[in-house]
């Protein structure tokens, strides 16, 4: 070997060891292989939900504990910046950790409605509708109500006719 000369090398030992170490802190931490490395072809989205299982379930496991330090931290906002206490009611809501679809969504929201376990504000909010939007949905549903025709009138059309 002569001065200046520098001889490929194969680096796969070192690309591999990175990986291994990857591969480790994803098991440790329960966060899926797909986030943190590029293998093969993508994978199907039941294999995506198992894989996230466990990230997701540390997640919610966190939610309710650190939603309340949120919520004390913001008390504490209000009152150093002197607006007093909070509404009594106000809190901190989390989005569903879970990758789930449109149709998948829907279909929960639409099966808790109709057993009566959600009124219609919440099914709305669960699909993902703003404050804002939900008001001008409640103002049409209302508009609707009026402007729809009274069964016992419908009725008396049809035998007039």
């Amino acid at each position: 070997m002569k001065f200046g000369e520098f001889e490929q090398t194969d680096l796969g030992g070192y690309i591999s060891a990175i990986e291994q170490d990857v591969l480790h802190i994803a098991v440790t931490s329960r966060t899926p292989r797909h986030y943190l490395i590029e293998q093969g072809q993508s994978p199907s989205g039941d294999a995506i939900r198992s894989a996230e299982a466990g990230l997701v379930a540390k997640v919610r496991r966190k939610m309710r504990p650190f939603g309340e330090c949120f919520e004390e931290v913001l008390r504490l906002a209000r009152r150093f910046d002197g607006l007093g206490e909070p509404p009594p009611d106000s809190e901190i809501i989390w989005a569903d950790p879970q990758t789930r679809t449109e149709a998948e969504t829907t279909d929960a929201v639409i099966k808790k409605f109709q057993a009566g376990l959600i009124p219609w504000r919440t099914a709305v909010e669960d699909l993902g509708y703003t404050q804002t939007e939900i008001a001008r949905m409640a103002g049409m549903r209302t508009l609707d109500q009026v402007l729809q025709p009274t069964p016992s009138l419908a009725g008396e059309e049809d035998a007039v006719a």
